[in-house]
């Protein structure tokens, strides 16, 4: 469960778009790096789930992570 905006609700959505974006990136990797050692994986599915303003939020998290891949 995400935590990135537990305590920062006044924000505009881009900015609790990328708190929760940048905690999805840290939860990837360390993900990533685990199965790594462990002989990896060939598929690796994350679920989110939101409700209302929620969708939002998750909807714009989800555009910066694509931005963040696609110019790496």
């Amino acid at each position: 469960m995400s935590e990135a905006n537990e305590d920062k609700t006044s924000g505009d959505f881009k900015e609790m778009g990328g708190r929760l974006a940048g905690e999805v990136v840290a939860f990837l990797k360390k993900k990533v790096d685990k199965l790594a050692r462990h002989g990896g994986c060939k598929e690796l599915k994350l679920s989110f789930v939101g409700h209302s303003i929620g969708n939002i939020i998750i909807r714009t998290a989800l555009a910066g992570i694509f931005q963040l891949v696609k110019f790496q």
